[in-house]
Formats: C-alpha cells, structure tokens, sequence
C-alpha cells in the first residue's frame, strides 16, 4: 500500500497506467502465496498443549516444538527480514519519498501550480492561496512520515528481543516477549491518533462525534477524512 501510494503522489501519470485491475490480482496472489509458504512451517512444529491451571479448569494452547534448534533460528531470521526488515524499510522509504515531494517551498509551488489572476482577486489573495496549499501538503508530509515512524517504533522492540532470545539458551526472560507483542499490536490504534492529531479535517470531525452532533453530514465529514489519506485518487489532488 505504501508503494501504492508513493507511485501515487510521485508519478500520477504513471501510476494511472500501472494500476490495473491485473496488476492488483497479481500481486493479491503473490501475497497470499509468500504467506501461505511462511505459514507452511508451523503445520509441523505447532501443537496443542492441554493444562490444567486449577483443579477441573483446563486450557489448550498452541506451542511449538522444534527438533532441531538451528531450524528455529533459521525459521525465525526469515520471518524478521521478510515480515518486519523488508516491509519496515520500504514503507519509511515510501513515506520519506512522499514527504519530500509533498514538502515543497512556496516559491517552486507557484511556479508548478500558477494561479490565473480571477476579476477582483488581490495578489495577498493568492498569495494567501499559494500559502494555505503548501501548509496543507505540509501536514499531509508530516503525516505520511508520523505513520512509517510509529510503524517501525512500534514493532522494532518485539523483533528485537524474539530474535534475542532465539539465540539465548537461557528462556528466564521470556515474558518480555508478550509485552514487546503488546506493544506492536497498539500500532493498530495509534493511526486514527496520528491523524487525528495531524490532518485538521479528520480531527474536526471527531471532536464533532465525540461532541454528540453525530449527523449525517458529520459522518460522511468522517468518511472523507479517512479517505482524503487512504485513498490514493484523493491524494494526487495535492500534486
């Protein structure tokens, strides 16, 4: 998605060639069959596991259980360049990509976006213009590189201490690991967060929800907030 998104922003002529309907399947199926090869693994090594906690109360979990250790490792090193190395790099890269063309100074902006003189319309007026539209693509910079960061923040402890421990015969400090888990599943609640405090238009109309004026209009205020970033279309509005 994040290179979907920079192809976006960077080459919008391009882009508008490149994603077809056959490339989006293309690349659903190359997806989908990288994880199904990862997931192979685990239907020989995964388990469940029956334990009695108090009298008469059981609970079944899953567990692995790896033959051979250096298979574990080995296993392990894959998922962490494949799953968190590669995709962490490429979506702070795609992001800084976007920032960078996003960040632009006002002169270079009036130079690419000149505006025709209107009848009636002062040269403070479209200065004003000009101002307001690079302020605008400003905080959409700032947001695309607010969301690779709290990424990479996020799940960087986890990987950090699994791939530790996988090359540590002492397993005392294995609990560490469910909180660093913890820790990487709140990225999932911190991007409503990011923009809220990042994109002016989304954060208006929460305080509007939150506020207890939940109209039809605010809700699709909402709808359009979200999509302004999620959808790419919305976004080559800027360029």
């Amino acid at each position: 998605m994040s290179l979907d998104r920079c192809l976006a922003i960077r080459h919008p002529v391009k882009y508008r060639h490149i994603r077809t309907t056959k490339y989006v399947r293309i690349v659903v199926v190359v997806i989908w069959i990288i994880s199904l090869l990862l997931a192979i693994p685990m239907l020989f090594v995964r388990s469940t596991v029956t334990t009695e906690i108090i009298p008469g109360d059981f609970v079944t979990f899953c567990s692995e259980n790896w033959e051979n250790n250096l298979h574990r490792q080995i296993y392990d090193i894959i998922l962490l360049v494949l799953i968190f190395i590669i995709p962490s790099s490429t979506l702070f890269v795609a992001y800084f990509l976007m920032g960078k063309k996003l960040w632009v100074p006002d002169r270079k902006l009036s130079a690419e976006r000149p505006i025709t003189r209107r009848s009636g319309q002062t040269s403070s007026e479209r200065e004003r213009s000009i101002r307001n539209l690079t302020l605008n693509r400003r905080r959409l910079a700032k947001l695309c590189i607010a969301i690779a960061v709290v990424f990479i923040m996020c799940w960087t402890p986890y990987f950090i201490v699994s791939t530790y421990l996988d090359f540590r015969s002492d397993v005392s400090d294995i609990d560490i690991l469910s909180y660093t888990l913890l820790i990487g599943h709140i990225h999932c609640v911190t991007n409503p967060i990011v923009y809220c405090f990042l994109h002016k238009t989304f954060r208006h109309y929460v305080f509007r929800c939150f506020s207890g004026h939940v109209k039809k209009r605010a809700t699709a205020g909402v709808y359009e907030a979200v999509r302004y970033f999620l959808v790419l279309s919305s976004l080559s509005t800027f360029l």
